[in-house]
């Protein structure tokens, strides 16, 4: 009986954190017109066991709450990004040194925005503990050994936050760039189909000759068309697939690392949020052919 009473015990990150704001941003920290909130600080996002339903302090502080950067950097992942970003981080010495540096810029901006209380509790349970325990974390995502990398949302969320990351920051300007290169994607298309569309009219009105020339023509436009489909088709999913190859988006990392110097914090990308959404709007819909849900996002995690 003892025994059960004391595994129902609250652990202390459940009893530090308050359960009537469970889930509940502590503040907006950047805005995106179609969702209004676009990156949150919440510090009781964290649940107790795979069911949980209590608040707990957890390490992660900032979320991604617009639905849309969220789609899209779920997208980047389910293509393979955290995997080749680790090995980025495994065998670029400056890309590792300036990633590992952005955890200390996490902490200066958690300590920043907890309450004095709130940032005793987090400094003494995921700053200074030691790694030998299992509790010292580090950065938003929150993991357990200083190289690593578990999720990409946190650190875009990270760096909407206020706290620069080499990689949440290269992300965001990513798909800045990829919006940029939609644009012109969608140019080139169609500017493709109506060159089709020209010439399927071409020669409709010339007189007829002799029936058996004009029949064999018509055959040969008809396969000149639907050859030109094909390459317009091709050149769509191309363009799709050069989108989606997330090997340009380690490169782009890497040369952000090498080229740019880390940015404090007056110069995050956080004003950015409201082009971000919109250029994630855009990407999305590109690939997918229609434009994505526009549905809010419910939980945290």
């Amino acid at each position: 009986m003892q025994h059960r009473e004391s595994s129902k015990r609250p652990s202390p990150f459940e009893e530090a954190a308050e359960q009537k704001s469970y889930r509940v941003a502590d503040v907006q920290l950047a805005h995106c017109t179609q969702h209004n909130s676009a990156a949150v600080l919440c510090s009781t996002a964290g649940k107790i066991g795979r069911n949980g339903r209590s608040a707990a302090v957890g390490a992660t502080l900032f979320w991604l709450t617009c639905p849309y950067l969220n789609t899209i950097v779920a997208r980047f992942e389910r293509h393979g990004a955290v995997s080749l970003l680790q090995k980025l981080l495994d065998e670029n010495k400056v890309v590792a040194a300036k990633h590992v540096s952005s955890h200390t810029d996490y902490e200066k901006r958690a300590q920043a925005l907890l309450s004095a209380e709130r940032w005793a509790f987090f400094d003494s349970h995921f700053v200074s503990a030691g790694e030998s325990t299992q509790g010292r974390k580090y950065g938003n995502a929150a993991v357990s050994h200083a190289t690593d990398l578990k999720c990409l949302h946190a650190l875009v969320a990270q760096s909407l936050c206020g706290a620069s990351n080499i990689i949440g920051d290269a992300i965001i300007q990513y798909i800045l760039l990829l919006s940029e290169k939609v644009k012109t994607f969608e140019k080139t298309l169609l500017t493709l189909d109506s060159q089709t569309n020209d010439d399927d009219h071409d020669g409709s009105d010339v007189a007829d000759v002799d029936d058996d020339d004009n029949k064999d023509k018509d055959k040969d436009n008809s396969n000149g068309d639907d050859n030109k489909k094909i390459n317009n088709s091709v050149a769509l999913m191309n363009a799709k697939k050069s989108l989606d190859n997330v090997n340009a988006l380690v490169s782009f990392v890497e040369n952000s690392a090498v080229a740019n110097e880390a940015t404090d914090e007056t110069s995050s990308p956080v004003l950015n949020a409201d082009a971000l959404c919109i250029a994630a709007c855009n990407v999305l819909t590109f690939l997918e052919g229609r434009p994505p849900r526009l549905r809010k996002k419910h939980r945290l995690n």
